[in-house]
């Protein structure tokens, strides 16, 4: 329920961080504050076996103004953990870190499923944070609605 004072919630995915590769995940070099909350780390994999794992995280910015999602995945030439930041919404004040997180993790998977890099559930939750296994399904049936069509 949204109060009359309060401002909206806006999410932005930047095209470039909307389905980002490896290489440029490297290059930009990234890393969310020691802060960041588990969002989920689940396996976009289709087929048996899957292999698409992400992990997510949440993060609110300095002046605690606006929220950021984070990527995480394995960097599998070094077996490191790259970052990127994948979305980011404000206003931070009013919103809960699961609001937060459910709306920016939805715009990345609505512009990865316009460009054509995602693809519809079943999803798998390797590990739930502040959005559970029922959140994430909930998510990829809005998404990907019109599929069902």
């Amino acid at each position: 329920m949204k109060s009359p004072n309060r401002q909206p919630f806006s999410a932005e995915s930047a095209e470039s961080n909307a389905a980002q590769d490896i290489e440029i995940m490297r290059e930009l070099d990234q890393r969310p504050p020691r802060s960041a909350k588990l969002v989920a780390c689940i396996d976009f994999g289709s087929g048996p076996g899957g292999g698409d794992y992400r992990t997510y995280l949440l993060s609110t910015d300095r002046g605690r103004s606006g929220w950021s999602l984070w990527l995480m995945v394995s960097d599998y030439d070094t077996g490191k953990q790259i970052y990127c930041e994948a979305a980011s919404g404000s206003p931070c004040r009013g919103y809960s870190a699961k609001y937060a997180a459910e709306q920016l993790l939805t715009k990345v998977l609505e512009d990865e499923r316009d460009i054509g890099w995602a693809d519809p559930p079943p999803w798998g939750v390797m590990e739930a944070g502040l959005l559970d296994a029922d959140d994430i399904e909930r998510i990829g049936t809005t998404v990907f609605a019109e599929d069902a069509l």
